[in-house]
């Protein structure tokens, strides 16, 4: 294994536990044309996709009298507006891994897919800031995941080699993206039906405790 120099980190749902938060949001919109998504459902269509593509994706599902940029503006409106009064959850050794990697020194960035208010209120909210050396929003790039492009931008600005950069991501998506990019990226997921859908990935765990025992018994340092 190659020395691990950067590590990225994508964060709804791999470090965030957000997959809840964003399917009331979604739910709380889609109660005014009386459709409410299953949550299984959700996870296997929609988690980790960017919200334009989800709008699109229920307008024609549901032939939906909404634009999909309408449709999107009050997906953002509502999730702004929850985001300031419910609690936000980290998943499962999150915040011990990123302490972990900082006591290792090995600088980390963060690729999102989520607009840059709300990246920026929730690392400000949850005091995870200071570990993250700059972050790429969905405003800052052009395409989102599944495209290259959030992790090509991500290495470019970090000017470490691939071979030594690790991603962190959760869903399809991401994992196409950072693989898209020629990253080493490793799959964070509990639930075994939806680590069915991360065959790309170089490896798939279901915690980051299993990722760093992985990497520990591989000499990552």
């Amino acid at each position: 294994m190659k020395k691990l120099k950067a590590i990225i980190f994508d964060l709804d749902g791999t470090l965030v536990d957000s997959d809840h938060y964003h399917f009331n949001c979604w739910n709380e919109i889609l109660s005014e044309f009386n459709i409410n998504l299953e949550y299984d459902y959700y996870l296997n269509h929609f988690a980790g996709r960017p919200t334009s593509l989800n709008a699109d994706t229920l307008i024609k599902k549901y032939a939906l009298s909404i634009t999909s940029k309408d449709l999107s503006a009050q997906k953002d409106t509502i999730t702004k507006s929850k985001i300031k009064t419910e609690k936000i959850k980290f998943m499962p050794n999150a915040l011990s891994t990123l302490k972990y990697f900082a006591n290792e020194n090995i600088p980390m960035f963060l690729v999102t897919g989520s607009p840059r208010a709300e990246v920026d209120y929730v690392l400000k909210k949850t005091d995870i800031k200071k570990y993250f050396e700059f972050t790429i929003t969905r405003n800052d790039v052009k395409k989102s995941k599944p495209d290259p492009e959030p992790y090509l931008k991500a290495i470019e600005k970090c000017n470490f080699n691939i071979e030594n950069i690790l991603v962190f991501e959760d869903t399809k998506n991401g994992v196409e993206s950072a693989k898209s990019a020629n990253l080493r990226c490793y799959a964070i997921q509990a639930n075994t039906d939806l680590q069915k859908k991360l065959k790309h990935a170089d490896k798939i765990f279901e915690s980051f405790d299993q990722a760093i025992k992985y990497l520990e018994k591989e000499n990552f340092r």
